[in-house]
């Protein structure tokens, strides 16, 4: 393997931690807060319906002669360049067959038009989870939302926002996400049971830790 030949077609998978213990026993990843990490895939493209990728463990490290470093800041780069990220409301997810990604606007979405609940994802869809963490991605969800938002992880191929507001309760969200993991999303495509929550003021990402007594959410620090 060359570096060269391959830097311009790597991406960045997330995954958690203690879910996938043995299998970053032999991978260089990254840790990116509350129990979460990325790590390197050499996209091979898509071949008979399949998605191709090879991920970067440490035998693949070695061969291709680079540092962790420049490793994911090159995966980081091309994955923008490769698989942008898509933002979406869930209702045009479900039922429009136009999908616009609110992404590309400059302005932020009219308070009245606010919905319940955002997709983001990456292009492809596939893996795209590891989009919350392409550069200005939660800052610019929260610029358009106009709020703060907790984010539910769907799978490791996507994540829901939900806009903040007086309304949400934190158990409850919690007790979603652990349902669908435990009824709905494949073994292989968990990313965590875990509900996060992002602070548009203080661009911050918390992990929510839910009181089955109150509504109101625990925040803990990186």
């Amino acid at each position: 393997l060359s570096y060269d030949n391959v830097k311009d077609k790597l991406t960045v998978r997330l995954l958690e931690k203690s879910r996938n213990r043995e299998f970053l026993a032999n991978m260089p990843y990254v840790s990116v807060g509350h129990g979460l990490a990325v790590i390197a895939d050499i996209n091979m493209g898509e071949d008979r319906g399949g998605d191709w990728r090879i991920a970067v463990n440490n035998n693949v490290l070695d061969s291709l002669d680079v540092d962790i470093e420049t490793l994911f800041a090159d995966a980081m780069k091309s994955s923008v360049i490769l698989d942008p990220p898509t933002l979406v409301d869930m209702t045009s997810a479900l039922f429009s067959p136009e999908k616009t990604n609110l992404l590309d606007r400059d302005e932020p979405i009219a308070p009245e038009d606010i919905g319940s609940m955002y997709v983001l994802t990456n292009t492809s869809g596939s893996l795209g989870a590891a989009a919350l963490f392409y550069p200005d991605v939660k800052d610019k969800a929260a610029e358009l939302i106009g709020r703060d938002y907790y984010i539910l992880p769907s799978s490791v191929h996507e994540v829901i926002l939900v806009p903040d507001s007086p309304d949400i309760k934190a158990n409850e969200l919690c007790d979603m996400v652990k349902q669908a993991n435990k009824t709905v999303v494949e073994e292989q495509d968990i990313l965590s049971d875990n509900v996060y929550h992002y602070s548009r003021d203080d661009r911050r990402l918390d992990k929510v830790t839910a009181d089955p007594q109150r509504a109101d959410r625990v925040a803990e620090g990186r």
